[in-house]
């Protein structure tokens, strides 16, 4: 009988041969990538030390999460120059507005205990009549609104900015302190606007529900439920011993602890080791150290607007719930940034490589954050697959009666709102394929249309903007502002009224310096005719007082009192009202330009009171 050869034994040699050959090869590879990765992450960590000397930031708080590892949590710098005390991952710092992702997560944790409801309206928790808000049958302010900015509101006042008690203060006084201010200004559910108010008020929600003071909740319930033992919203002699000291932009002027009035909004103190966990809790979806501390559908939620006009469109971009979109290099990051006196903060993470990051620093210096987040977003994103791009499409059949003049319609301040509704004014041109939005005062910005009249700016990847209608057909435009559609009649009108209005203020001030040069000449008082043209001036020389307070008054350092603002209305008023009786009773003035002067100053007057600039004082 013929023996077949013998193979297994030779067989089983080489392939264990090949099988450690393929071990070793996969070893050296893995250790090289090991070894680029480090090489990656210290030349990160190089060139933001770089970025803090370069802008004399005297320290940075680092936390930078990869693929669901944490691979840098420590501070660069120190955290006091006087002593030089070197910081570290366990230094706190301000960090502001994030303060609200936090109070959101207390919000979302309570819905899950079922003791609110995001979609409760907020009277279940205090008189809405407080806020003054004239829909309040029709479009009541929920909690939901509160935390997206969408409640209608302005932001707080300087004089609420402004405001320190150490004691501290508590919500409920913090709020009544300016609350006659505190107005609905456009309708519920509609846009989102910036505004610390809604924060504050949410706050009340979880003082009631939970039984405790807010910042009892937060500090010995919610941030020990996340292992955040560095974290607080009060000034504790825990973070006194480990805070690091805050600075002006420049990093040489110590600035003085700020005690924010409504604490909901930007008081807690955080440490890198501390915002780790944060970002570990946001990129598993609620979870931390393998516990299920939020449900996935509640960070879902948290990330995802649906209370504007936008969102309840399809556009899912913008802000959520103490959370907000942005893109960088086509890729999507939620987070959150924020700032206080002496402090700058924000972190951010992308979802699908669950990897993220959050920077603090102890100066006020913007650009200095800035590039140190660019750099940071390159490191994460710079070995993931090229995103896609939202696929272009033809402009929608309709799309002609969406061109045209669109108003700023939302402000966080009643001063910017004011300007922004004369001064912002753009228009939606259509080029061969998309549409351009065009300001006086900026480039143009590219709109290129991807479906439902949604639409990405300026080459972004996602679709970021809408173009809506309203009830009774109104017409809006949504992207980070909030536009409404204008005739080109009111536009042509309120651009005429600008600028007749600052020729008369120029004219006014020439003619006054011309009559008194005259008058101290001659030696003589002002004739009957020279009063008369005073007068019809009178609106123009309290418009230009009121600018001239607006530009140099620091509403930091004193308040103003509401009078004041609502003695220029009722001066400008009164004075327009006097001009047109005189101009009645002299009917053969009633053609020439004295006329003109009029019907500006009383539509200068209309305008200051219809915008509340006069009768919601900015500071009080």
């Amino acid at each position: 009988m013929k023996h077949l050869p013998q193979t297994s034994s030779s067989n089983r040699k080489y392939f264990l041969i090949g099988a450690t050959l393929a071990l070793l090869m996969f070893s050296i590879v893995n250790k090289a990538d090991e070894n680029r990765d480090s090489q990656r992450l210290k030349h990160l960590i190089d060139q933001i030390d770089a970025i803090r000397t370069n802008y004399n930031v005297p320290a940075v708080g680092l936390s930078i999460v990869k693929n669901n590892t944490i691979v840098w949590e420590g501070s660069l710098g120190v955290s006091d120059r006087e002593r030089d005390v070197k910081a570290d991952k366990s230094t706190t710092y301000r960090v502001g507005s994030i303060t609200k992702t936090f109070t959101a997560l207390a919000i979302l944790k309570l819905q899950e205990e079922r003791k609110l409801m995001l979609s409760d309206p907020i009277r279940r928790y205090l008189q809405e009549s407080n806020l003054d808000n004239p829909w309040a049958m029709e479009s009541p302010i929920t909690l939901a609104n509160l935390l997206e900015h969408t409640a209608g509101l302005p932001d707080i006042g300087t004089a609420e900015f402004a405001h320190e008690d150490s004691s501290p203060i508590s919500i409920s006084d913090g709020l009544a302190f300016n609350g006659e201010y505190h107005k609905v200004m456009w309708k519920p559910g509609l846009h989102s606007s910036y505004s610390n108010l809604g924060a504050g008020i949410a706050a009340l929600a979880i003082e009631q529900v939970a039984g405790l003071s807010f910042d009892d909740y937060l500090n010995s319930i919610l941030l020990p439920g996340l292992g955040m033992d560095d974290s607080s919203t009060l000034l504790t002699n825990s973070i006194r011993n480990s805070l690091a000291k805050g600075y002006s932009s420049n990093g040489q002027r110590e600035i003085a602890y700020w005690h924010v009035i409504l604490r909901p909004f930007g008081s807690l103190n955080s440490s890198p080791r501390d915002m780790s966990k944060l970002l570990l809790l946001l990129v598993n979806r609620g979870w931390l150290n393998n516990r299920k501390i939020f449900s996935t559908s509640s960070i879902e939620r948290m990330e995802t607007p649906k209370t504007t006009l936008a969102s309840k469109a399809g556009l899912k971009y913008g802000y959520g719930l103490g959370n907000y979109q942005t893109e960088h290099r086509g890729f999507l990051f939620h987070g959150h940034g924020g700032t206080a006196s002496g402090y700058l903060a924000r972190f951010d993470y992308h979802i699908k490589s669950k990897s993220g990051y959050a920077t603090m620093i102890n100066s006020s210096n913007s650009s200095a954050l800035r590039e140190i987040n660019y750099i940071i977003k390159d490191y994460l994103v710079d070995d993931l697959s090229k995103p896609v791009v939202a696929k272009d499409m033809a402009l929608p059949a309709e799309i002609n009666e969406y061109l045209g003049f669109y108003q700023p319609i939302t402000s966080r301040s009643r001063v910017a709102l004011f300007l922004q509704s004369i001064l912002g004014i753009k228009k939606i041109e259509r080029n061969s394929k998309a549409l351009n939005f065009i300001s006086v005062f900026s480039s143009p910005e590219l709109l290129t249309h991807v479906g439902q009249n949604h639409y990405r700016s300026n080459e972004k990847f996602l679709a970021n903007a809408i173009l809506l209608k309203g009830k009774n057909s109104i017409i809006y435009f949504q992207n980070e502002q909030n536009y409404k559609k204008i005739s080109s009649l009111s536009f042509y009108f309120k651009m005429s009224i600008l600028a007749l209005t600052l020729i008369f203020i120029v004219y006014s001030f020439i003619y006054f310096l011309g009559l008194m040069a005259k008058l101290s000449y001659l030696r003589k008082w002002p004739d009957k005719i020279q009063i008369q043209n005073l007068v019809l001036l009178l609106p123009f020389y309290s418009t230009l007082g009121l600018i001239f307070v607006l530009i140099v008054h620091s509403p930091y350092k004193q308040s103003i009192s509401s009078y004041f603002f609502e003695a220029f209305g009722i001066v400008i008023l009164t004075s327009s009202i006097i001009n047109l009786l005189i101009l009645f009773k002299n009917k053969n003035q009633i053609l020439s330009i004295k006329s003109l002067q009029v019907f500006v100053g009383l539509v200068l007057s209309y305008h200051l009171f219809t915008s509340t600039l006069i009768s919601q004082p900015i500071w009080s």
